[in-house]
Protein backbone atom coordinates (compact mmCIF):
# COMPACT_ATOMS: atom_id res chain seq x y z
CA UNK A 1 0.00 0.00 0.00
CA UNK A 2 1.43 3.38 -0.97
CA UNK A 3 1.46 6.21 1.52
CA UNK A 4 -1.12 8.10 -0.49
CA UNK A 5 -3.42 5.08 -0.54
CA UNK A 6 -2.97 4.62 3.22
CA UNK A 7 -3.88 8.24 3.90
CA UNK A 8 -6.94 8.21 1.65
CA UNK A 9 -8.23 4.93 3.07
CA UNK A 10 -7.76 6.11 6.66
CA UNK A 11 -9.57 9.38 5.95
CA UNK A 12 -12.47 7.32 4.58
CA UNK A 13 -12.53 5.01 7.63
CA UNK A 14 -11.34 2.05 5.58
CA UNK A 15 -8.79 -0.61 6.68
CA UNK A 16 -5.10 0.11 6.14
CA UNK A 17 -1.92 -1.95 6.42
CA UNK A 18 -0.81 0.02 9.48
CA UNK A 19 -1.75 3.03 11.56
CA UNK A 20 -0.89 6.10 9.46
CA UNK A 21 1.18 8.99 10.73
CA UNK A 22 0.78 12.72 10.17
CA UNK A 23 3.90 14.68 9.22
CA UNK A 24 4.97 18.22 8.47
CA UNK A 25 5.01 19.89 11.91
CA UNK A 26 8.79 19.91 12.38
CA UNK A 27 10.84 22.92 13.45
CA UNK A 28 13.84 20.83 14.48
CA UNK A 29 16.63 21.80 12.10
CA UNK A 30 19.06 19.04 13.08
CA UNK A 31 16.41 16.36 12.63
CA UNK A 32 15.30 17.78 9.28
CA UNK A 33 18.89 17.83 8.07
CA UNK A 34 19.52 14.26 9.18
CA UNK A 35 16.35 12.85 7.63
CA UNK A 36 16.23 14.83 4.38
CA UNK A 37 19.92 15.41 3.64
CA UNK A 38 18.94 19.03 2.87
CA UNK A 39 19.63 22.37 4.54
CA UNK A 40 16.35 23.35 6.26
CA UNK A 41 17.39 27.00 6.30
CA UNK A 42 17.76 27.07 2.51
CA UNK A 43 14.59 25.19 1.52
CA UNK A 44 12.45 24.58 4.57
CA UNK A 45 9.44 23.21 2.67
CA UNK A 46 11.38 20.68 0.63
CA UNK A 47 13.36 19.56 3.67
CA UNK A 48 10.10 19.04 5.57
CA UNK A 49 8.45 17.05 2.77
CA UNK A 50 11.48 14.82 2.26
CA UNK A 51 11.68 14.25 6.02
CA UNK A 52 8.06 13.11 6.03
CA UNK A 53 8.83 10.80 3.13
CA UNK A 54 11.82 9.32 4.97
CA UNK A 55 9.71 8.82 8.12
CA UNK A 56 7.11 6.85 6.23
CA UNK A 57 4.42 9.30 7.31
CA UNK A 58 1.72 9.68 4.68
CA UNK A 59 -0.24 12.89 5.25
CA UNK A 60 0.68 16.57 5.45
CA UNK A 61 -1.96 19.15 6.36
CA UNK A 62 0.48 22.01 6.96
CA UNK A 63 4.22 22.47 6.55
CA UNK A 64 5.76 24.16 9.60
CA UNK A 65 9.52 24.60 9.56
CA UNK A 66 12.19 26.24 11.71
CA UNK A 67 12.52 30.00 11.83
CA UNK A 68 15.90 31.73 11.60
CA UNK A 69 17.02 33.32 14.86
CA UNK A 70 16.56 36.83 13.45
CA UNK A 71 12.85 36.10 12.94
CA UNK A 72 12.31 34.58 16.37
CA UNK A 73 11.75 35.91 19.85
CA UNK A 74 14.31 35.10 22.52
CA UNK A 75 13.71 32.60 25.29
CA UNK A 76 14.58 33.35 28.91
CA UNK A 77 17.91 31.54 28.66
CA UNK A 78 19.00 33.46 25.54
CA UNK A 79 18.12 30.78 22.97
CA UNK A 80 15.95 31.60 19.96
CA UNK A 81 12.40 30.27 20.28
CA UNK A 82 10.05 29.15 17.52
CA UNK A 83 7.78 32.15 18.04
CA UNK A 84 7.88 34.94 15.46
CA UNK A 85 8.75 38.49 16.38
CA UNK A 86 5.80 40.85 16.37
CA UNK A 87 5.86 44.49 15.45
CA UNK A 88 4.43 47.17 17.70
CA UNK A 89 0.65 46.97 17.95
CA UNK A 90 -1.05 49.64 15.85
CA UNK A 91 -4.11 49.78 18.12
CA UNK A 92 -3.93 51.61 21.41
CA UNK A 93 -7.50 51.31 22.76
CA UNK A 94 -10.71 49.31 22.41
CA UNK A 95 -12.23 52.42 20.84
CA UNK A 96 -9.73 52.21 17.98
CA UNK A 97 -10.75 48.55 17.51
CA UNK A 98 -14.41 49.61 17.48
CA UNK A 99 -13.84 52.28 14.87
CA UNK A 100 -11.83 49.91 12.68
CA UNK A 101 -14.61 47.31 12.79
CA UNK A 102 -17.38 49.79 12.06
CA UNK A 103 -15.42 51.04 9.04
CA UNK A 104 -15.25 47.63 7.37
CA UNK A 105 -17.23 47.17 4.14
CA UNK A 106 -20.60 45.45 4.32
CA UNK A 107 -20.91 41.81 3.23
CA UNK A 108 -22.61 42.84 -0.02
CA UNK A 109 -19.55 44.89 -0.96
CA UNK A 110 -17.23 42.03 -0.05
CA UNK A 111 -19.21 39.68 -2.30
CA UNK A 112 -19.23 42.13 -5.22
CA UNK A 113 -15.48 42.64 -5.12
CA UNK A 114 -14.43 38.99 -4.69
CA UNK A 115 -12.63 37.57 -7.75
CA UNK A 116 -13.99 34.02 -7.97
CA UNK A 117 -12.00 32.99 -11.03
CA UNK A 118 -8.69 34.12 -9.57
CA UNK A 119 -9.34 32.19 -6.37
CA UNK A 120 -10.49 29.11 -8.29
CA UNK A 121 -7.28 29.16 -10.30
CA UNK A 122 -5.26 29.55 -7.09
CA UNK A 123 -6.99 26.55 -5.50
CA UNK A 124 -6.36 24.32 -8.51
CA UNK A 125 -2.73 25.42 -8.95
CA UNK A 126 -1.99 24.88 -5.25
CA UNK A 127 -3.48 21.39 -5.29
CA UNK A 128 -1.55 20.43 -8.43
CA UNK A 129 1.72 21.57 -6.84
CA UNK A 130 0.97 19.62 -3.65
CA UNK A 131 0.01 16.55 -5.64
CA UNK A 132 3.28 16.66 -7.58
CA UNK A 133 5.36 17.19 -4.43
CA UNK A 134 3.73 14.35 -2.53
CA UNK A 135 3.60 11.81 -5.34
CA UNK A 136 2.53 8.31 -4.33
CA UNK A 137 4.19 8.55 -0.91
CA UNK A 138 2.38 11.48 0.71
CA UNK A 139 -1.04 13.08 0.44
CA UNK A 140 -0.44 16.83 0.87
CA UNK A 141 -3.74 18.60 1.46
CA UNK A 142 -3.88 22.28 0.46
CA UNK A 143 -3.57 24.29 3.65
CA UNK A 144 -6.17 26.96 4.35
CA UNK A 145 -7.71 27.20 0.88
CA UNK A 146 -10.98 26.47 2.65
CA UNK A 147 -11.57 28.85 5.55
CA UNK A 148 -13.12 29.08 8.95
CA UNK A 149 -14.22 32.38 10.49
CA UNK A 150 -11.22 34.14 12.06
CA UNK A 151 -11.24 34.75 15.80
CA UNK A 152 -7.60 35.39 16.66
CA UNK A 153 -7.68 39.14 16.16
CA UNK A 154 -5.85 39.55 19.46
CA UNK A 155 -2.63 39.23 17.46
CA UNK A 156 -3.69 42.26 15.40
CA UNK A 157 -5.41 44.42 18.01
CA UNK A 158 -3.61 43.30 21.17
CA UNK A 159 -5.26 41.15 23.83
CA UNK A 160 -6.58 43.89 26.10
CA UNK A 161 -7.89 46.05 23.27
CA UNK A 162 -9.61 43.11 21.58
CA UNK A 163 -11.28 41.54 24.58
CA UNK A 164 -12.32 44.91 26.01
CA UNK A 165 -13.87 45.77 22.65
CA UNK A 166 -15.81 42.49 22.68
CA UNK A 167 -17.22 43.41 26.10
CA UNK A 168 -17.83 47.10 25.42
CA UNK A 169 -18.74 47.16 21.73
CA UNK A 170 -20.28 43.82 20.75
CA UNK A 171 -22.11 45.37 17.79
CA UNK A 172 -18.81 46.47 16.24
CA UNK A 173 -17.22 43.06 16.88
CA UNK A 174 -20.30 41.46 15.35
CA UNK A 175 -19.65 43.43 12.18
CA UNK A 176 -16.01 42.27 12.22
CA UNK A 177 -17.08 38.61 12.40
CA UNK A 178 -19.75 39.05 9.71
CA UNK A 179 -17.18 40.64 7.42
CA UNK A 180 -14.71 37.82 8.05
CA UNK A 181 -17.37 35.14 7.60
CA UNK A 182 -18.39 36.57 4.23
CA UNK A 183 -14.78 36.39 3.00
CA UNK A 184 -14.52 32.83 4.29
CA UNK A 185 -17.82 31.72 2.76
CA UNK A 186 -16.81 33.08 -0.64
CA UNK A 187 -13.53 31.18 -0.52
CA UNK A 188 -15.39 28.06 0.58
CA UNK A 189 -17.91 28.34 -2.26
CA UNK A 190 -15.06 28.45 -4.74
CA UNK A 191 -13.07 25.70 -3.00
CA UNK A 192 -16.14 23.45 -3.02
CA UNK A 193 -16.52 23.94 -6.77
CA UNK A 194 -12.81 23.30 -7.34
CA UNK A 195 -12.96 20.16 -5.22
CA UNK A 196 -15.79 18.74 -7.34
CA UNK A 197 -14.39 19.81 -10.72
CA UNK A 198 -10.62 19.49 -10.29
CA UNK A 199 -10.48 16.49 -7.95
CA UNK A 200 -9.11 18.26 -4.87
CA UNK A 201 -9.50 15.75 -2.01
CA UNK A 202 -12.49 16.65 0.19
CA UNK A 203 -10.65 17.12 3.50
CA UNK A 204 -9.44 20.43 4.90
CA UNK A 205 -7.56 21.60 7.99
CA UNK A 206 -8.56 24.78 9.77
CA UNK A 207 -9.14 26.16 13.24
CA UNK A 208 -8.93 29.14 15.54
CA UNK A 209 -7.55 29.38 19.07
CA UNK A 210 -10.80 30.33 20.80
CA UNK A 211 -9.68 28.55 23.99
CA UNK A 212 -6.64 28.55 26.27
CA UNK A 213 -5.80 25.95 28.92
CA UNK A 214 -8.64 27.12 31.15
CA UNK A 215 -11.34 27.13 28.46
CA UNK A 216 -12.95 29.64 26.08
CA UNK A 217 -11.29 33.06 25.96
CA UNK A 218 -14.73 34.69 26.05
CA UNK A 219 -17.89 33.19 27.51
CA UNK A 220 -19.69 30.45 25.56
CA UNK A 221 -22.75 32.72 25.61
CA UNK A 222 -20.77 35.49 23.86
CA UNK A 223 -19.39 32.97 21.38
CA UNK A 224 -22.95 31.82 20.70
CA UNK A 225 -24.04 35.39 19.96
CA UNK A 226 -21.02 36.67 18.07
CA UNK A 227 -18.90 33.86 16.68
CA UNK A 228 -20.49 30.47 16.13
CA UNK A 229 -23.35 31.68 13.87
CA UNK A 230 -20.72 33.25 11.61
CA UNK A 231 -18.59 30.11 11.67
CA UNK A 232 -21.61 28.01 10.64
CA UNK A 233 -22.39 30.49 7.84
CA UNK A 234 -18.81 30.32 6.56
CA UNK A 235 -18.70 26.50 6.60
CA UNK A 236 -22.08 25.85 4.98
CA UNK A 237 -20.76 25.50 1.38
CA UNK A 238 -18.32 22.82 2.59
CA UNK A 239 -20.96 21.03 4.67
CA UNK A 240 -23.35 20.96 1.73
CA UNK A 241 -21.08 18.79 -0.46
CA UNK A 242 -19.50 16.68 2.29
CA UNK A 243 -16.05 18.23 2.60
CA UNK A 244 -14.67 17.08 5.98
CA UNK A 245 -13.12 19.70 8.25
CA UNK A 246 -10.47 19.01 10.90
CA UNK A 247 -10.18 21.72 13.56
CA UNK A 248 -6.90 22.73 15.19
CA UNK A 249 -7.72 22.48 18.87
CA UNK A 250 -5.22 24.25 21.09
CA UNK A 251 -6.51 24.63 24.61
CA UNK A 252 -9.45 23.28 26.55
CA UNK A 253 -12.19 23.00 23.93
CA UNK A 254 -14.42 20.79 26.09
CA UNK A 255 -16.97 23.57 26.86
CA UNK A 256 -17.49 24.30 23.13
CA UNK A 257 -17.12 20.85 21.58
CA UNK A 258 -20.84 20.57 20.95
CA UNK A 259 -20.91 23.97 19.21
CA UNK A 260 -18.02 23.05 16.91
CA UNK A 261 -19.66 19.76 15.95
CA UNK A 262 -22.97 21.50 15.31
CA UNK A 263 -21.21 23.94 12.95
CA UNK A 264 -19.98 20.94 10.94
CA UNK A 265 -16.49 20.23 12.27
CA UNK A 266 -15.61 16.59 11.51
CA UNK A 267 -12.42 16.07 13.50
CA UNK A 268 -9.65 17.54 15.61
CA UNK A 269 -5.88 17.99 15.56
CA UNK A 270 -3.71 18.80 18.55
CA UNK A 271 -5.50 18.07 21.83
CA UNK A 272 -4.07 18.75 25.27
CA UNK A 273 -3.53 15.82 27.62
CA UNK A 274 -0.49 17.06 29.56
CA UNK A 275 -0.07 15.44 32.97
CA UNK A 276 -0.10 18.70 34.94
CA UNK A 277 -3.52 19.81 33.67
CA UNK A 278 -6.62 19.62 35.83
CA UNK A 279 -8.93 16.78 34.76
CA UNK A 280 -11.54 19.21 33.41
CA UNK A 281 -8.88 20.83 31.20
CA UNK A 282 -7.82 17.58 29.51
CA UNK A 283 -9.13 17.10 25.98
CA UNK A 284 -9.17 13.33 25.90
CA UNK A 285 -8.27 11.48 22.72
CA UNK A 286 -10.14 8.45 24.02
CA UNK A 287 -13.28 10.52 24.63
CA UNK A 288 -13.17 12.08 21.16
CA UNK A 289 -12.65 8.65 19.60
CA UNK A 290 -16.07 7.64 20.97
CA UNK A 291 -17.84 10.73 19.61
CA UNK A 292 -19.53 11.24 16.25
CA UNK A 293 -19.53 14.09 13.77
CA UNK A 294 -22.80 15.63 12.62
CA UNK A 295 -22.65 13.26 9.65
CA UNK A 296 -22.82 10.27 12.00
CA UNK A 297 -19.26 9.18 11.21
CA UNK A 298 -16.37 8.81 13.63
CA UNK A 299 -14.34 11.94 14.20
CA UNK A 300 -11.10 12.25 12.22
CA UNK A 301 -8.34 12.61 14.81
CA UNK A 302 -4.68 13.63 14.58
CA UNK A 303 -2.76 13.24 17.83
CA UNK A 304 -1.77 13.30 20.49
CA UNK A 305 1.81 12.95 21.79
CA UNK A 306 2.43 16.10 23.78
CA UNK A 307 5.10 18.53 22.58
CA UNK A 308 4.99 20.10 26.07
CA UNK A 309 5.23 16.90 28.08
CA UNK A 310 6.20 13.42 26.92
CA UNK A 311 8.13 14.30 23.76
CA UNK A 312 10.51 16.94 25.20
CA UNK A 313 10.61 15.64 28.80
CA UNK A 314 10.16 11.87 28.57
CA UNK A 315 12.44 8.99 27.65
CA UNK A 316 12.12 6.92 24.46
CA UNK A 317 10.31 4.29 26.53
CA UNK A 318 7.85 6.95 27.74
CA UNK A 319 7.25 7.92 24.13
CA UNK A 320 6.67 4.32 23.07
CA UNK A 321 4.14 3.85 25.87
CA UNK A 322 2.30 6.99 24.76
CA UNK A 323 2.27 5.80 21.14
CA UNK A 324 0.54 2.64 22.36
CA UNK A 325 -1.92 4.65 24.45
CA UNK A 326 -2.92 6.76 21.46
CA UNK A 327 -3.25 3.87 19.03
CA UNK A 328 -5.25 1.81 21.51
CA UNK A 329 -7.56 4.75 22.17
CA UNK A 330 -8.33 5.88 18.65
CA UNK A 331 -7.12 3.65 15.81
CA UNK A 332 -10.01 1.17 15.63
CA UNK A 333 -12.37 2.01 12.78
CA UNK A 334 -10.01 4.30 10.90
CA UNK A 335 -9.95 8.06 10.69
CA UNK A 336 -6.93 8.25 12.98
CA UNK A 337 -3.35 9.45 12.36
CA UNK A 338 -0.67 9.32 15.04
CA UNK A 339 0.84 12.78 15.47
CA UNK A 340 2.45 15.17 17.94
CA UNK A 341 0.07 17.71 19.45
CA UNK A 342 1.82 20.55 17.65
CA UNK A 343 5.20 21.39 16.13
CA UNK A 344 8.28 19.36 17.10
CA UNK A 345 10.85 21.93 18.22
CA UNK A 346 14.57 21.66 18.93
CA UNK A 347 13.80 20.91 22.59
CA UNK A 348 12.61 17.42 21.60
CA UNK A 349 15.43 14.84 21.68
CA UNK A 350 15.93 13.18 18.31
CA UNK A 351 15.84 9.80 20.06
CA UNK A 352 12.26 10.57 21.13
CA UNK A 353 11.21 11.49 17.59
CA UNK A 354 12.75 8.24 16.35
CA UNK A 355 10.87 6.32 19.04
CA UNK A 356 7.57 7.90 18.00
CA UNK A 357 8.08 7.17 14.29
CA UNK A 358 9.48 3.65 14.66
CA UNK A 359 6.99 2.47 17.27
CA UNK A 360 4.04 3.78 15.29
CA UNK A 361 5.17 1.56 12.42
CA UNK A 362 5.80 -1.45 14.67
CA UNK A 363 2.88 -1.27 17.11
CA UNK A 364 0.47 0.04 14.47
CA UNK A 365 1.10 -2.77 11.98
CA UNK A 366 -2.15 -4.35 10.86
CA UNK A 367 -4.27 -1.91 12.90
Amino acid sequence: MTGRERALRALQFQPTDRVPMLGGFIAHAAYLRRMSGLDPWTDSRRAAIETVRAQGACLIIQVVGPKPAEQSTEMGDGRASNFSRQGECGFQSPEQVRDYCLGLPDPECVRREFDRQAYYDHCVATWRQNDAEGGEDILILPYYLASDCPFMYYSQFGYENYFEAIALYPEAIGKLFRHAAEHARLRNEVFAAASLEAGIPPWVYMGQDVCDNAGPMISPAALDRLYFPNLAYALEPLNRIGIRKVWHSDGNINPVLDRLLECGIDGFQGLQEDRWLLPRQVVSLAKLARMKAKTGDKLILFGSLSVRDVLPRGTPDDVRRDVERCIDAAADGGGYFLAPTSTLGPDVPIANIDAMVDHCREYGAGR
